[in-house]
């Protein structure tokens, strides 16, 4: 699926003359599958769309960054761990899942409820785990969208794919594709 095409899909517009270079669809959290983030570069900016959310569960629009491609300092990816989320949430879902199988034998509904608790909280616990992907701009200013550690290494490709189209746009850099 080419940039132009992953642009129209998720509502991005955009400008007369602007060509999308490289896209990729994200999933901002394990719990929320369903949604994606999309990140676009094209020949004049770079755009970011990621989905908002009300507690973390119920989806309510979205926010949209750009940031043109020639005030673009640098991208990186980091990966974070917020080790309370994640020690809490896979605590109680050792407990849950536990005691979920210890009820399956008396009684099977109250046991499948504790057991989908547990895997909602193993998902909250794999959720403490996330990829982040920044831009900073020439003026030292920070855009930051985090993502789920699943899509990691789609992450990091995105930021070397970035970093290329903006270092061969200027005029001493040459693309390694290129060479």
């Amino acid at each position: 699926m080419d940039a132009s095409q992953v642009a129209s899909e998720s509502d991005i517009i955009l400008a007369p003359g602007e060509k999308g270079l490289y896209a990729r669809k994200f999933r901002p959290t394990l719990t929320l599958f369903w949604l994606r983030t999309t990140m676009v570069v094209t020949n004049k900016r770079i755009l970011i769309r990621y989905p908002n959310t009300v507690f973390g569960i119920i989806p309510l629009g979205f926010e949209e960054m750009a940031m043109p491609v020639g005030s673009v300092a640098g991208v990186t990816t980091s990966q974070k761990v917020k080790f309370g989320q994640l020690l809490f949430s896979g605590l109680l879902a050792l407990v849950f899942v536990l005691v979920g199988f210890g009820q399956i034998a008396g009684n099977v509904g109250l046991g499948f409820i504790l057991i989908l608790l547990g895997g909602f909280f193993t998902a909250s616990a794999l959720n403490a785990i996330s990829s982040s992907f920044a831009v900073t701009n020439s003026g030292g200013g920070r855009n930051e969208c985090t993502v789920s550690i699943l899509d990691k290494d789609k992450l990091t490709q995105f930021k070397n794919k970035v970093n290329e189209i903006i270092y061969s746009a200027s005029s001493g850099g040459t693309s390694w594709a290129e060479v």
